[in-house]
């Protein structure tokens, strides 16, 4: 369990941004939010939770969508696919401190607060020299911005956030709304970064959507309440 719950932070983030220095962003989003689900449900499977016929059918989409991006970038020869296996092992990284967190009985608080100390006390001595050196040669608003984006939103805001997602819903049901991530983020990389998606990853983007809400039981619910509505009738 501690194990896990050390995998996030430092270790997932620096994953991330190697990767990203061969994968375009529109990639990370299907990869990363879509193949997470997948290896949880995958051990819940294990542990003998029961899946119906359309979750296990979300679960074929996202492992499809992801073997699409990897094989077209290995098929084209395009070095993507190194930044591809960096973000498969993020997102194994992310799975296991998902279920780590589960059952630690610790609140969305205090996993958020275990893993930012760990990871400012792991990452601070190393980068805390590149940082002054950047913000001394001009880049300070560079600086203060990455701050506020990576270390408070994404190192705080939505570790807690994520994990009282976890509570409420369940490790694998929690993980349906990870679904938005990858529109999101295809969107917001076109203006910002103006990278525009190929079609493999937009078709990835769609099955991995698809896949991790009906793998997660997004609708599980409707069905039950438009079973009931039919007998009622």
């Amino acid at each position: 369990m501690l194990v896990g719950l050390l995998s996030f932070g430092a270790p997932f983030f620096l994953l991330v941004g190697y990767a990203m220095r061969y994968a375009p962003a529109a990639d990370a989003p299907p990869l990363l939010s879509g193949t997470m689900p997948l290896i949880v449900a995958g051990v819940a499977l294990a542990f003998g939770e029961k899946f119906g016929l359309m979750r296990k059918f979300g679960l074929a989409l996202i492992g499809a969508s992801a073997f699409a991006i990897v094989a077209a970038s290995v098929i084209s020869g395009n070095p993507a696919w190194h930044g591809h296996l960096l973000l498969l092992g993020a997102a194994g990284l992310w799975a296991l401190y998902t279920l780590a967190f589960k059952r630690s009985g610790l609140s969305a608080v205090e996993a958020a607060a275990f893993v930012a100390v760990w990871s400012a006390i792991l990452l601070l001595p190393l980068g805390a020299p590149a940082l002054i050196r950047d913000a001394m040669h001009g880049h300070l608003t560079d600086v203060v911005v990455q701050a506020g984006v990576q270390g408070v939103l994404s190192g705080v805001f939505a570790i807690v956030f994520y994990g009282l997602a976890i509570t409420r819903l369940g490790a694998s049901r929690g993980a349906a709304m990870t679904a938005l991530v990858p529109p999101f983020a295809a969107m917001l990389g076109i203006p910002l970064l103006g990278e525009w998606p190929g079609l493999p990853t937009i078709v990835a983007i769609i099955l991995t959507t698809v896949g991790v809400a009906l793998a997660a039981g997004a609708f599980d619910g409707w069905r039950r309440t438009h079973s009931r509505g039919n007998l009622t009738a």
